[in-house]
């Protein structure tokens, strides 16, 4: 692990799936790195040999130059070979360019889509455990980052193939001036090594701080209104403006260092050519023409070298971000399967639900829920009623199967609720939150919500019982017109009816409301009610209620205080309206 830890490339190989790293991509880039080399290395040889040959050098006319013999050749078919290579030279660059794109393009789509699956197929508590901005900087960016990652690994590979191969070439027309230069840039990574790990170090605090930036941001974007109602710009872009500093700061310091690092590179290299020189001068060396070439072929080849190392320094600075992916998959593994069986009942309608004795807490946090139990038949309008924390709105998130009964059972029927496959129970059960937000697109498009097997017909018999669809057909573009972003293209009362045509437009057997009338203006809420009215006997409702005019609609009400159901001793309309009274005070 440690060793992991310590070279990003082993990080990058133990999280290669995640990240969505192609060995065959990669392998194919290096292939076409390896021809890119040997035909540069062949087109110095071939322009030594030509300037040589046009001095008038006896010596390497009829000779070799490695592995360049211009025996048969004149001058004129030396430099239409180099044409030749030349032209082989640009098309392996080409195909080279598109293998890269290719890696990291597909590093992109798959680290994303994986990093998506995983939040998707987490529980409501591990997808709610951290802010939205922190969840889309990972899922969004941080993939992002990482494919950027895969892309450097893939040019870092091209440009040490290159150098490898041109180093090899220079070896072979001159072994000790090649080993000078492969001594030399040794001692030189060496020497850089302290400079990688503080890069790496200073990689994990600016992803660290660009996961609080998104968060922040995130959160200053989504109160807008509120901010610019209340006057307070200043004082909310504050705490934004500080992290973005925090995030400029480590960032300065990253292109410092990794300045310094190439500005290191790049002085070593020139130590090492004039070490180069040096051995040539003192060596007394007669074949000018192999030195020559090793020494063009070796300079060619430092600059891939020093590509190398800046792609080395990106991956060290980036490599931080894959451990905190890699940390918030396991995160959300970890709960993948939280409140999903074996084996699954099976359930086409949903009929009596009998709460028996069920406790609900909160990880490390007091029960919410205290010993629950009453009964609901089918058909049943149930209000939900009680002051803020009695825990009306777990007991909507446990009907939703958001989150399961930390003691006790629900059942339907006679079946174990926690038996029923989620995405089963979820078909036959729609929401209506207080506030709802709306997909983005058409009126159409936000009804269906995502549900394919919606058609037309029943989104539009679903804005007819939500009493909106006169309204719609009013709109100049009718069902096509676009609501916005979260449903902003519309109004408050507008959106609430939206929200309730969703959720009928799926015919479900359990409708669950979160107050649904609270905020609307009096004509709103009078439709709504009528829809509600409408809905008697046709399906279960549950209703949480602030208001008594909705609580006289139910045929069952429910009071709970202190996490607990208070017994129903048939409490007559006055008493009912004293308890949501004294609930509403408590608020």
């Amino acid at each position: 692990m440690s060793r992991m830890r310590s070279n990003p490339i082993w990080t990058i190989h133990a999280h290669r799936r995640l990240i969505g790293l192609s060995y065959r991509r990669l392998a194919t880039t290096g292939a076409l790195s390896l021809i890119t080399g040997l035909a540069q290395a062949a087109l110095l040889l071939i322009v030594v040999r030509a300037a040589t040959a046009l001095t008038a050098d006896t010596q390497l006319i009829s000779g070799a130059v490695g592995p360049i013999s211009a025996s048969n050749l004149s001058i004129g078919q030396l430099i239409g070979l180099g044409f030749g290579v030349l032209g082989v030279l640009c098309v392996a660059e080409f195909a080279t360019s598109l293998a890269l794109a290719s890696l990291t393009a597909g590093a992109q789509r798959t680290s994303t889509t994986r990093m998506l699956d995983h939040y998707s197929a987490a529980s409501f508590e591990a997808q709610t455990a951290t802010s939205r901005g922190d969840v889309r900087q990972v899922i969004s960016q941080h993939s992002a980052q990482t494919a950027g990652l895969v892309g450097s690994l893939g040019a870092g590979l091209t440009a040490v193939v290159n150098f490898l191969t041109l180093a090899g070439s220079a070896l072979i027309l001159s072994p000790i001036a090649g080993l000078v230069v492969l001594v030399g840039l040794l001692g030189m990574l060496i020497v850089l090594r302290p400079l990688y790990a503080r890069s790496r170090r200073l990689g994990g605090t600016r992803a660290t701080d660009q996961r609080l930036l998104g968060s922040l941001l995130t959160e200053r974007l989504e109160l807008t209104r509120e901010i610019r109602s209340f006057g307070v710009d200043e004082e909310a872009d504050a705490p934004v403006r500080t992290q973005i500093d925090a995030v400029i700061r480590v960032t300065k310091r990253l292109r410092v260092l990794s300045r310094m690092t190439s500005v290191a590179y790049r002085l070593g290299t020139f130590a090492v050519v004039l070490a180069m020189l040096a051995f040539i001068d003192s060596s007394g060396a007669t074949n000018l023409a192999a030195l020559t070439g090793a020494l063009l072929i070796l300079l060619r080849s430092l600059a891939y070298g020093q590509a190398a190392q800046a792609t080395y320094q990106s991956i060290n600075e980036i490599v931080p971000v894959v451990d905190q992916l890699v940390e918030e998959r396991d995160r959300l593994q970890a709960t993948a399967q939280s409140g999903i069986t074996a084996d699954h009942a099976e359930v086409t309608t949903i009929g009596r639900i009998t709460f028996d004795e069920v406790d609900f807490a909160y990880p490390g946090g007091e029960h919410v829920l205290k010993q629950v139990s009453f009964e609901i038949e089918q058909g049943d309008f149930v209000a939900l009623v009680g002051p803020s924390g009695a825990g009306k709105s777990t007991i909507m998130s446990l009907l939703l199967r958001l989150r399961e009964p930390t003691a006790g059972t629900v059942r339907v029927d006679n079946t174990p609720m926690s038996s029923i496959h989620p995405a089963v129970w979820r078909s036959r059960v729609a929401f209506v939150p207080q506030e709802p937000k709306l997909q983005s697109g058409t009126v159409s498009e936000t009804i269906r919500f995502n549900r394919a097997e919606i058609d037309q017909r029943s989104i539009e018999r679903a804005a007819e019982r939500a009493h909106i669809a006169d309204e719609i057909r009013s709109w100049p573009e009718g069902f096509d017109t676009q609501v916005g972003q979260l449903g902003e293209g519309v109004s408050g009362g507008q959106r609430q009816r939206l929200a309730l045509a969703r959720a009928l437009a799926g015919n479900p057997d359990l409708l669950l409301l979160d107050e649904p009338t609270s905020a609307l203006d009096p004509h709103s809420e009078s439709l709504v009610a009528e829809t509600l009215e409408s809905l008697r006997g046709e399906m279960t409702v549950v209703v949480i209620a602030h208001r008594f005019h909705t609580v006289k609609r139910a045929n069952r009400v429910i009071m709970m205080e202190n996490g607990g159901v208070l017994p129903d001793n048939g409490q007559d309309n006055d008493a009912l309206a004293a308890f949501m009274g004294q609930a509403a005070t408590a608020h």
